[in-house]
């Protein structure tokens, strides 16, 4: 299975993401990067829970962690882009780090 074969996750991404992005604009970049790996961590273990459900709750936690997790990621040069969607706190670094990586190619 794809991501794309979730429509409903990826429509509720839309929505949380920027909520969190906005939670996170007053916080350190320390707390960012540790909610960023807390959150990367929480996925690998859960993550099939977020696609095929679990017991009462666990779906909904491993959003929220996904949430978090691509949020603390739109903090960094170039944001991050998951399932078709990005997200950034800084387009213009994207566009940068965009045309430093076609170099790199």
């Amino acid at each position: 299975m794809r991501i794309e074969d979730f429509p409903a996750l990826t429509t509720g991404l839309q929505a949380a993401v920027p909520l969190w992005i906005h939670e996170m604009r007053t916080w350190t970049e320390q707390r960012r990067v540790e909610t960023g790996g807390e959150a990367g961590q929480y996925i690998a273990c859960h993550g099939d829970e977020l696609m095929y459900g679990g017991k009462k709750g666990a779906a909904a936690e491993a959003f929220n962690h996904l949430a978090k997790g691509l949020a603390s990621l739109a903090y960094v040069p170039g944001g991050v882009t998951f399932a078709g969607q990005h997200w950034c706190v800084n387009h213009a670094e994207c566009e940068a780090a965009e045309k430093a990586a076609e170099l790199v190619s």
